[in-house]
């Protein structure tokens, strides 16, 4: 509208109309701009550093074996992270709740305002050894044992434990 003027008091007589593009022009950059937020939200898209933020973290934590399928997505002002995070099977219950305790203040402290759910899953290592193995088994079963020993003669196991 002032441009309107300006290019009037110069004796420009299209003016009004130079002034009513630049208005239309301005008027589509924002509509633009508001579309891709929109469509942003609608989409549940997040800031792309976050993912990758919380993928270097989790290589930080000790007592995480691995993890998968993390999922990072933004309604509203919450940002929600959602994974599978494997622990050593022969982690006691508590200690465990413990490393998802230490997971989700780390990824608090990374990403603020952040809904955080963790699914422990029990994970077999590679360090395991013969008589955890044993014990797995047994618990798979709901029953428990104590003195577990096994002695390997030749290339042979020989297991004796007392089942409860």
């Amino acid at each position: 509208m002032v441009i309107g003027l300006v290019f009037t008091s110069f004796e420009i007589h299209n003016g009004d109309s130079v002034a009513a593009i630049g208005v239309a022009f301005f008027v589509l950059i924002v509509s633009a701009r508001l579309l891709k937020r929109t469509i942003g939200a609608l989409t549940d898209s997040i800031p792309k550093d976050i993912e990758e933020k919380v993928r270097a973290l989790m290589t930080t934590i000790d007592r995480v074996h691995s993890y998968r399928h993390l999922r990072v997505r933004q309604s509203g002002s919450k940002i929600f992270v959602d994974m599978y995070v494997h622990i050593k099977r022969t982690v006691p219950f508590e200690l465990a709740h413990d490393v998802t305790d230490e997971v989700e203040t780390k990824i608090s402290e990374l990403v603020r305002n952040a809904d955080i759910l963790i699914h422990m899953e029990p994970y077999e290592t590679a360090d395991e050894s013969l008589l955890d193995k044993i014990r797995m088994i047994v618990m798979e079963e709901s029953l428990a044992c104590h003195n577990v020993r096994a002695q390997k003669v030749n290339s042979e196991y020989y297991v004796d434990f007392h089942l409860e």
